[in-house]
């Protein structure tokens, strides 16, 4: 009774499947490669490109007595280690 495929037709169904699996792939990486890359604006004055530049936010005032509270309990331990030159 022959109850099971022979070693020989399981290696070539798997080296085969394989085969299918790299195929595929580099066809798909192919389609990929394949667009043509978008072109970064670039500012004229400088150069340079805009993409990624964020402005630098301005620094917010402590306007709100809780602020103000939870900021002299972070900044006093560090006032007994040095002289703190700014004026709050």
């Amino acid at each position: 009774m022959y109850l099971s495929m022979s070693f020989a037709l399981k290696m070539a169904r798997s080296a085969a499947l394989c085969l299918t699996m790299l195929a595929s792939l580099t066809l798909a990486d192919s389609v990929v490669l394949a667009q043509a890359a978008a072109t970064p604006k670039v500012n004229p004055a400088t150069g340079t490109p805009v993409q990624g530049q964020t402005p630098p936010r301005p620094p917010r005032p402590i306007d709100s007595p809780y602020a103000k509270a939870a900021f002299a309990a972070l900044k006093a331990p560090l006032d007994k280690l040095v002289q703190s030159t700014c004026a709050t």
